[in-house]
């Protein structure tokens, strides 16, 4: 059995800051929010909170992953930039968003972590099938909520 390391810690600890941030964005922007124009598919806030911690779970999961994979190698390159873009377009949505109302901006972010999400997916399972499932939550989410994005963009 592996001995639990620092960079596990640190990993959870990141990927729940990273949640807090997301979540304090969104909050500066919930009185705009509430007056545009929402789909009938739109996903109510409670559910965010649920969903998100699961997701920020699994992403630190990813995190330690990449950290116990670490290489020089090119695919350890590639697949480590890939969850670095796909991280910081997760954060940025929530300021995007809510922060500065940007609903369009915010749908070309969702897409580009959708995108990322998808291919960081595809890289994992080359190398560990069982880690890269944990990615598939993460992605059918994202699918969910870049359409819900485009719903709000398209009726604003």
């Amino acid at each position: 059995m592996k001995r639990v390391q620092l960079h596990h810690f640190i990993s959870f600890f990141v990927a729940y800051l990273m949640m807090d941030v997301g979540k304090y964005f969104s909050s500066t922007g919930m009185e705009w929010y509430n007056t545009l124009r929402l789909p009938n598919i739109i996903t109510y806030g409670w559910v965010y909170g649920i969903v998100w911690l699961f997701l920020y779970t699994c992403i630190a999961i990813i995190s330690i992953w990449l950290f116990d994979n670490a290489s020089r190698s090119k695919y350890w390159l590639i697949t480590a930039g890939t969850f670095m873009i796909n991280i910081i377009a997760n954060v940025s949505w929530s300021y995007i968003f809510f922060y500065k109302k940007l609903i369009f901006a915010g749908f070309i972010d969702c897409i580009v972590v959708l995108v990322t999400a998808f291919i960081l997916m595809l890289l994992i399972a080359r190398k560990s099938k069982g880690t890269a499932l944990f990615l598939l939550p993460y992605v059918a989410w994202m699918l969910l909520v870049t359409y819900q994005n485009y719903l709000v963009w398209q009726l604003n």
